[in-house]
C-alpha cells in the first residue's frame, strides 16, 4: 500500500511513497489541474500533461520514457473514445446510450472485445 500526503488547503495528493521506496511528487497548475509527476527534486519527470481538450480532460501526456500518449474524447459525452501511443498501442472504445462500454479494441495486436451486461 502506498503512503500519501495531502495538501492541507486543497486536499490534493502531493506526495506518494510506494512500498518499493519510490517517492514521487504531484505538481498542480495554479487552477488546480494535475500537471506533472516528478521525483522530489523535480529533476526526473515521470509523467506530464501536455494539453487539455475543451472539457479540460488530458488529451496528450508525455511519459517518463519519452513516449507521448494521445487521448480522444467524444465531444458530446466527454467519454474516452481512443488512446494511442505511436507504435505501442492504439485502443478504441464504444459505449451505449447509457454510457456503458459496449466494445473495445486494440488495433495494433488485432484484439476486439464485445461487452454485454445482464438485466440487473
Amino acid at each position: 500500500m502506498a503512503l500519501t500526503q495531502l495538501a492541507a488547503q486543497t486536499r490534493r495528493v502531493t506526495d506518494v511513497t510506494y512500498p518499493s521506496g519510490l517517492s514521487v511528487k504531484n505538481v498542480y497548475t495554479s487552477r488546480g489541474y494535475h500537471h506533472r509527476i516528478t521525483d522530489h527534486s523535480g529533476a526526473t519527470v515521470y509523467w506530464q500533461a501536455n494539453s487539455l481538450d475543451a472539457t479540460q480532460q488530458i488529451s496528450q501526456a508525455q511519459l517518463g520514457n519519452g513516449l507521448t500518449v494521445n487521448r480522444v474524447f467524444e465531444q458530446t459525452t466527454a467519454r474516452l473514445s481512443s488512446t494511442q501511443i505511436s507504435g505501442v498501442m492504439d485502443h478504441h472504445y464504444q459505449y451505449d446510450w447509457l454510457g456503458n462500454l459496449t466494445n473495445r479494441s486494440a488495433d495494433l495486436v488485432g484484439w476486439y472485445e464485445d461487452i454485454s451486461y445482464d438485466g440487473v
